[in-house]
């Protein structure tokens, strides 16, 4: 497996080109330890992940500090899915 590691300075900002793998029954991608340390996670740690439909993107975010992480997360998503309804009523 290939890692490509990019530091961009002026923004502090470090990216991995990761590729999907099969981890048992579910799909997933591996971080490196020098990622989880820069994002200040370590094994065991509670992440938060969004998905943006629209730009194809994922974001992981540490979920230490969050106090309300569940309902965080059932916000986000009734955000998309009005935002999709939204999206569709315009079209029509």
């Amino acid at each position: 497996m290939m890692i490509r590691i990019w530091r961009i300075f002026c923004y502090n900002v470090l990216i991995m080109s990761q590729k999907i793998i099969r981890i048992g029954s579910s799909l997933g991608v591996t971080l490196g330890g020098s990622v989880l340390a820069e994002a200040g996670l370590q094994l065991g740690d509670s992440v938060l992940v969004s998905c943006n439909p629209q730009t194809s993107t994922l974001e992981i975010k540490s979920a230490k500090n969050q106090e309300y992480t569940k309902e965080l997360a059932q916000a986000v998503k009734l955000v998309t899915t009005l935002e999709t309804e939204l999206r569709k009523l315009n079209e029509d």
